[in-house]
């Protein structure tokens, strides 16, 4: 990462600004002493209102750090292969034919064989899996982020739950993203995915407590 500490540092401003531009929405549609919320009928594990706001100041910094990590790490081009790397011995083979009594070698050409995970395109970018991870981490930073407007302003647990719980399977598929691209990108990530799945039993408690909301 030492190399590439100008290309984290722009990458970092730009996770930076969206997932803060995401915070921002979901801090302005919160209002949690309006009376429809304080009617609500709520679990009593839930956390007091200014919990919520100690934890995910955290939690959106870890997400923008591991964002922006992985995806500086996927951007990086590949190194080329060593020459010969990946490749077997040349094996020959004979073609167990003999003439006027002399038993001759097989005419045929050597054949390789690749030992390892084969190298195409060696020094290109890694063009792909970065806009696959930028891809999945925009759906993410767009499903987290919607989740407070149909939850308060909406006033719809039940849209709320349903958003949260496509989060949760874009969280599955970021942590994975991340844990290839840089282990402690998605290492990163795990105290987000864990405080999501607390979130998401906690609104559907209040979904089950509050049938008529």
């Amino acid at each position: 990462m030492t190399r590439n500490a100008g290309r984290f540092a722009r990458t970092l401003l730009a996770t930076g600004t969206a997932v803060a531009a995401g915070a921002a929405i979901g801090a302005r549609s919160t209002d949690s002493r309006s009376p429809w919320y304080r009617k609500l009928r709520k679990p009593p594990w839930q956390p007091p209102p200014q919990a919520f706001g100690l934890v995910w100041t955290p939690l959106y910094a870890l997400l923008a750090y591991a964002g922006a990590r992985a995806l500086t790490t996927a951007s990086t081009p590949t190194r080329p292969a060593p020459a010969g790397a990946g490749t077997g011995t040349p094996r020959t083979e004979t073609s167990g034919t003999e003439t006027s009594g002399t038993e001759t070698s097989g005419t045929e050409a050597p054949q390789t064989e690749a030992s390892g995970a084969e190298v195409s395109g060696a020094g290109a970018d890694v063009g792909v899996g970065r806009a696959g991870l930028a891809w999945a981490f925009a759906v993410n930073l767009a499903l987290n982020t919607a989740w407070t407007p149909l939850f308060f302003a909406a006033r719809s647990p039940r849209l709320a739950m349903l958003d949260i719980l496509a989060l949760n399977a874009s969280n599955l598929v970021l942590l994975r993203r991340f844990l290839r691209a840089d282990r402690r990108a998605g290492l990163a990530l795990v105290p987000y995915v864990a405080w999501t799945a607390f979130a998401t039993a906690l609104n559907g408690a209040i979904v089950a407590r509050n049938p008529d909301a």
